[in-house]
């Protein structure tokens, strides 16, 4: 028998349908390197050709029983374009599924920050309620109508000495409040 390197590829073509590992191991290494080469100039990921190889030669196997072939050659290279665009299709659908599971995640992490800073804010209008009212109000003016501790004092009539520490004395009451209450105490520390 004349060796497996000798034989053309319709003669080893012949033997593959018999089962002859042999004449499949000849063809594989007759065409996997060039293939890979034609892979890679669409692909140009390594790893990404070395699965569309392997994905073409598996069904080659399975399927060699029923072959009917003018060019092995031209049939590997044909099975492989075809087998680059499944490839690229399922990869185009994965990406398009990452990408809406990454904006699902930013959503839900929105709305759950969202809700986070709705809590504190309740929170906070809760705790500042039972403040003082001179307290009350002086902090208002500070943290919702963003009024500088010059323009507090000046609009109530008061050092702004008194408006620095009636907002400490806000801050320092409701840091421990919000800190016995819910997470949110990292915030304030």
């Amino acid at each position: 028998m004349r060796l497996m390197q000798e034989l053309n590829d319709e003669d080893l073509m012949s033997l593959l349908k018999q089962g002859d590992q042999f004449a499949f191991d000849e063809l594989y290494s007759r065409y996997w390197e060039i293939l890979l080469k034609d892979a890679y100039r669409i692909l140009k990921d390594k790893d990404a050709c070395m699965d569309v190889l392997q994905e073409v030669f598996v069904w080659f196997w399975f399927h060699r029983e029923t072959l009917v072939l003018d060019s092995v050659r031209a049939y590997l290279f044909t099975a492989i374009k075809y087998q680059i665009a499944n490839y690229l299709r399922s990869a185009k659908v994965r990406e398009a599924y990452v990408v809406r599971a990454e904006l699902l995640q930013q959503e839900h992490t929105y709305q759950d920050d969202v809700l986070e800073v709705k809590e504190l804010k309740r929170l906070i209008e809760f705790f500042t309620a039972e403040l003082p009212a001179r307290c009350q109000e002086i902090f208002r003016l500070s943290r919702q109508d963003y009024l500088s501790n010059k323009e507090i004092a000046e609009r109530l009539g008061i050092a702004e000495k008194t408006v620095e520490m009636q907002i400490t004395i806000a801050l320092k009451r409701l840091r421990n409040k919000i800190s016995q209450h819910s997470a949110f105490h990292i915030f304030f520390f």
